[in-house]
């Protein structure tokens, strides 16, 4: 490269690097053709100037570089023309340039009539007759002599030629222009030929109708708008308007309609019909120009869609699917028009086959009317109700494609009601189009199922969503009892009304079983159970178009769709009941065989419930023992001790196994001063757990432990009060106490008769019946949601017919005032005559019974009664403020509160105020009870039989 004055010239290599750009840059766009001419010109120029000879006289060897370098300047962008000239060139090159043709005498005598000159001479022919004779576009001047010697008489070329001037192309004649410029009806010069305009009013000539009433009528007061009263008075051939309005119709210019502040409408350079008023013609384009605006909108939307950039969330599949199924209605459209054009071009030219063929304004709305009716009007509505006049919104994907969904059907829905048959096959087209891709993602979870330990992978429009809970290490939220409920869920749910804004309505009757089945194929994967050996039900997913094609029998294409929400819907839970039935059966029968559902089930109900009798009336005798003596009770080690000797000491050899005892754990939660207090309610703080394994937390999570271990303390609380009243017995001379001991039996007779009504009453006719249906139904169950669904109904009804739930707390409290009433009760007793009057019964007191001499026996034989403080117990039964609002007869027999005295007369007093206030607290709950049997629920009957039992309270 050299720096003179002018400027930069490049040498041979960098004009080399350029021409090299130029052919990458031509492969880079695929212009092979022109870059191998490139390549091809360059070597060839390089070998002639390598050879040392200057290409002419004024072009020297060693200024190519400059020259190449100032046509590279000079160069433009390659054209269609500079390709084909490129294309013409390499193959002039591997052609073989063909031979100049010889004359020979064979030739000349072929030659009719006679030409050329060696003809002149001959037969008459004037000299200077054949001159001139070739034709212009010769390529070369041929002198030829005859040569005689030659044996093959051949014409050898002379080494002369003369130059062949150019060939210019002929003139047009001005004929064909002027009749070119005649048929261009949309140049502002053009004029129609005829004289209708300037002459009168004829009723036989069409073309003066529109004229006349112009110039009888004017346009002041005809109401028009401006850009029409201003219109200029160029007409124009009715064929050619049909034209232009088909040129509107497909989104292109034209001459008829503009496009204007969003909407297509006339203007002042709008030409004009001869056989139209002014008016007449502006209400024909008006309503021609309301479909031109609508498809221009949707093709406004469509472009907005696909401009989008594909990582946006708004830019959703199922929008893409419905802007494409809008592309393919306006395809649809644009095809009509051109074939309409296509006719009337051909009618022009006298080569149409249609006789019937009209051309007109009102014959193109009319057909635009019954090809398409009010279809594109439909759709636009669609678009903006969903996405606004801006073609965005702020919604959540799956919002805005459930919305999009049910407005496409319900617009189809509601035309098809009218009658409107070709607007709502249009609407079915279009929604079957769209809702593919959201079929598409219900298939995948049905087959794939929910990810475990995997970054989710859902769609955000899927009417399913993760809640994150399993995309930890290795899966750790699978082993959460929340994450079957909790870990995939359906989307938004409306709180006011229960809907889910997030789930089109054909899918919701299905969404819950979709959501099951997927969950329920991933848990089978995490469990490791294989399930392609089951061949009973083959994957086939068919296209939602197929599916309801072939239920209505037409074509998605050609056809309308005839099918209500009830029906689609319908089409739908067919389609998916196979596989949503195998995977949940599948599953159920793993939670059943593989993960001994029965086994835990059983252990459940023998610990919480007590249905395991014996053991856990052993259990409970060793732990009333030990509050009998004082003696701290609550103890982890004693209370897990205790359990095991009992379960260990009931183990025979060969036994079945009843409970794991690695599983379960008992603990207190209380604090010491109520652990102290003389009340059921210390019960409150026992802790019973059972350490479930995966997958049986799903349906035994820790809420249900919690309720079971409330029905558990429940019963604990009962059998405390039954325990404590069995112990009361006489020893000794009745005689010396007088009517006062028949108060006491009367009073524990009473108390022991409520206890034992009570007791009865839950484990048979509320536990036992109640254990016996969940079994009965748990046996049926098809899926894991069925299995967790009956199992918290089951749940519930326990716990409400056990008097456990908010509705019946004041029942609940006066229960327990008579518990802790037989509490206190026992403790007077003992305080009259004395704790010889008891006995143990239980399983301990039998192992080891303690000896007494004979003088610690007549000691406390010889005892009446003993003054004993208590420590206050905040908690007792009448010291609740929980339920202030409910009106129960309270109990004065707080234990922890009072001071037993000895004496026989306050005695007596405390004894008939206990007994009257007992009266009164069984008769409230009998009244519940009652009640509640009165009512319409399940439980009615169940409650009916402690309310029959009370009515023996009076006899």
């Amino acid at each position: 490269m050299t720096l003179n004055k002018p400027g930069i010239v490049l040498g041979e290599a960098e004009v080399d690097r350029m021409i090299r750009g130029h052919v990458q840059k031509a492969r880079i766009q695929s212009r092979d053709a022109l870059a191998d001419a490139l390549h091809v010109s360059r070597r060839l120029l390089k070998a002639q100037v390598e050879k040392g000879h200057d290409l002419d006289q004024e072009i020297k060897s060693i200024h190519v570089p400059s020259h190449l370098q100032l046509l590279l300047a000079l160069a433009s962008p390659p054209t269609e023309g500079t390709l084909a000239h490129a294309s013409a060139y390499l193959i002039s090159l591997t052609e073989t340039p063909k031979e100049p043709e010889t004359l020979t005498w064979k030739k000349i005598l072929e030659e009719e009539p006679f030409e050329g000159e060696h003809w002149e001479g001959v037969y008459g022919l004037p000299p200077g007759s054949v001159k001139n004779w070739r034709e212009p576009d010769s390529q070369s001047d041929v002198s030829s002599v005859l040569s005689l010697d030659s044996d093959d008489l051949d014409l050898d070329d002379s080494s002369e030629s003369l130059p062949t001037p150019p060939r210019s192309p002929s003139p047009s004649p001005p004929i064909e222009v002027e009749d070119l410029q005649s048929r261009q009806y949309w140049r502002t010069e053009w004029k129609i030929p005829t004289e209708g305009i300037n002459t009168k009013f004829d009723i036989g000539d069409a073309s003066t109708l529109g004229p006349t009433l112009q110039n009888v009528l004017g346009t002041a007061g005809l109401g028009l708008p401006t850009e029409l009263t201003h219109i200029q008075d160029r007409y124009i051939y009715v064929h050619d308007s049909v034209r232009e309005v088909l040129f509107a119709l497909q989104g292109r210019d034209n001459i008829m309609l503009q496009w204007r502040h969003g909407e297509y409408r006339t203007s002042v350079t709008t030409p004009r019909l001869l056989h139209l008023s002014l008016a007449s013609q502006a209400s024909i384009l008006t309503a021609l120009a309301r479909p031109c605006t609508s498809v221009q909108h949707l093709r406004d939307f469509i472009s907005h869609v696909f401009k989008t950039p594909g990582g946006s969330k708004s830019k959703t599949r199922t929008l893409e699917a419905f802007a494409d199924a809008l592309d393919s209605e306006i395809r649809m459209w644009d095809t009509w028009c051109a074939g309409k054009e296509e006719a009337i071009c051909k009618a022009t030219n006298g080569v149409s086959s249609d006789d019937g063929l009209v051309v007109s304004l009102l014959s193109l709305e009319m057909q635009i009317r019954d090809t398409f009716g009010g279809s594109f009007f439909v759709l636009l509505d669609v678009v903006r109700t969903v996405f606004g006049d801006d073609y965005s919104t702020k919604a959540p994907p799956a919002t805005v494609t459930a919305s999009l969904l049910d407005h496409l059907f319900i617009a189809m829905q509601k035309h098809l009601e009218r009658g409107e048959r070709i607007a709502a096959g249009v609407a079915m087209r279009v929604f079957i189009r769209s809702a593919e891709p959201l079929w598409g993602m219900v298939g995948r979870w049905l087959k794939e199922g929910m990810g475990v330990g995997d970054v989710d992978d859902l769609d955000d429009e899927f009417f399913i969503e993760s809640n994150g809970l399993g995309s930890g290490a290795f899966g750790v939220g699978l082993l959460d009892p929340d994450y079957w409920a909790e870990g995939y869920t359906l989307r938004y749910e409306d709180e006011e009304d229960g809907s889910r804004k997030g789930i089109p309505t054909f899918f919701r009757h299905i969404a819950e079983p979709v959501l099951g089945s997927g969950k329920a194929v991933g848990l089978l994967k995490a469990l490791g159970i294989n399930t392609a050996q089951d061949q009973s039900v083959q994957w086939n997913w068919r296209p939602l178009a197929e599916l309801v094609a072939k239920e209505t029998g037409q074509d998605e294409a050609q056809g309308l769709f005839s099918v209500s929400i009830d029906t689609l819907s319908s089409l739908i839970h067919d389609e998916l009941a196979p596989y949503y039935l195998i995977t949940g059966s599948w599953l159920s029968n793993a939670i059943v065989e593989e993960c001994d559902l029965w086994r835990h089930l059983g252990t459940i109900e023998n610990l919480f419930l007590m249905m395991k009798g014996d053991a856990m009336s052993h259990f409970c005798d060793g732990l009333y023992a030990k509050m009998d003596t004082q003696q701290h009770w609550s103890d982890f080690h004693f209370l897990n001790a205790t359990f095991n000797d009992v379960v260990e000491a009931g183990t025979h050899v060969g036994a079945k196994e009843w409970v794991q005892l690695s599983l379960v754990r008992f603990s207190y939660r209380g604090s010491r001063e109520k652990v102290a207090a003389k009340t059921v309610k210390v019960f409150d703080g026992l802790l019973l757990e059972y350490a479930v394994p995966f997958p049986l937390t799903y349906i035994f999570t820790p809420r249900t432990l919690q309720v079971y271990g409330e029905i558990f303390v429940f019963l604990l609380q009962i059998k405390r009060a039954k325990n404590v009243l069995e112990r009361i017995l006489v020893r000794g001379d009745d005689r010396k106490v007088g009517n006062e001991l028949k108060t006491f039996y009367a009073i524990r007779s009473r108390l022991s008769w409520f206890v034992n009504a009570l007791l009865n009453f839950l484990t048979t006719y509320v536990i036992h019946v109640q254990i016996l249906k969940f079994h009965e139904a748990i046996r049926e169950a098809k899926s894991m949601d069925e299995m967790i669904r009956l199992h918290d109904e089951h749940l519930d009804k326990l716990q409400g017919r056990c008097l456990l739930q908010s509705n019946t707390t004041a029942l609940h409290r006066t229960i327990i005032s008579i518990l802790d009433m037989s509490l206190h009760f026992s403790e007077m007793f003992v305080a009259f005559a004395g704790d010889t009057t008891t006995h143990d019964i239980s399983r301990h007191s039998l192992i080891t019974k303690r000896r007494r001499t004979r003088g610690q026996k007549r000691a406390r034989r010889d005892v009446i009664g003993f003054s004993q403080f208590m420590e206050d117990a905040s908690d007792s039964s009448d010291s609740d403020e929980e339920f202030e609002d409910v009106v129960a007869p309270e109990s004065s027999f707080s234990v922890g509160a009072s001071t037993i005295s000895s004496s026989m007369d306050d005695g007596a007093v405390r004894l008939d105020k206990m007994s009257s206030e007992l009266d009164a607290l069984v008769r409230f709950v009998r009244r519940g009870a009652e009640s509640l049997a009165g009512g319409t629920g399940d439980a009615a009957a169940t409650f009916g039989v402690i309310a029959f039992t009370l009515e023996d309270w009076d006899i």
